[in-house]
């Protein structure tokens, strides 16, 4: 819901968007919004989720019930639908309320980078939780660290 309210709100605010100067730094600043809510969003998703799962996971991990490998792979697996879903719905809706290029191959473009964003903001999400000690210290390094990243990657 917070998603699909989110994208109905950047997309009316950025609505039909004309290929002028102004235009296209109108598009620049949607594209960040989009980059920078979908890192943000799922990072603190798995930031939450998983600083919470790290002793049980250490407990059975040393009790040889599974590897690491075994765990991440199926945790990714297990999370794809939803780490796909939620992109999907965000720029469905942005995409062609802000008017950029109405072709498919180029929607497919988008959202195919939204979804490696996507993926990449989880990992760092499992970084920052790996670090960290408590949700609240991982969630306070969280966004120091994101940010640079953003900027200057």
């Amino acid at each position: 819901f917070q998603t699909i309210t989110a994208a109905i709100i950047f997309g009316l605010l950025y609505f039909d968007q004309n290929l002028d100067q102004k235009g296209i730094m109108n598009i620049n600043g949607v594209i960040f919004l989009c980059i920078t809510n979908m890192s943000f969003s799922n990072m603190f998703m798995v930031v939450n989720i998983f600083c919470q799962e790290i002793p049980i996971f250490l407990r059975e991990h040393f009790n040889g019930m599974y590897s690491t490998h075994a765990y991440f792979f199926s945790k990714q697996i297990v999370e794809l639908p939803i780490l796909f879903l939620i992109p999907l719905l965000f720029i469905s809706i942005i995409y062609f309320m802000v008017g950029l290029n109405s072709s498919l191959e180029r929607f497919a473009c988008c959202l195919l980078i939204l979804q490696l964003i996507v993926q990449c903001a989880v990992s760092f999400g499992y970084l920052v939780s790996c670090l960290a000690s408590t949700p609240q210290v991982a969630m306070a390094l969280a966004a120091p660290l994101l940010m640079p990243l953003m900027l200057f990657g």
